[in-house]
């Protein structure tokens, strides 16, 4: 079993998703490139990349596809 630990890097530009193992061991399980956007004016990107973010986390989680049985 495993839990996520988001990262984000300012330098980067970067959001990263690490899987963190009971042991304490991390593990890389993606990273996406922040979308450049204004929040007011680019709405459906926001929601888009929310969005995508989520259905990552979810489909990587045991639990959470157990749970809603995807």
């Amino acid at each position: 079993m495993f839990d996520h630990i988001i990262r984000v890097s300012e330098e980067d530009l970067k959001l990263y998703i690490y899987r963190a193992y009971n042991c304490g061991r991390q593990e890389l399980f993606t990273s996406v490139d922040l979308p450049k956007l204004n929040i007011e004016s680019d709405k459906a990107i926001f929601q888009d990349f929310s969005q995508q973010l989520g259905e990552n986390i979810l489909l990587d989680s045991p639990i959470a596809r157990k749970i809603l049985g995807i």
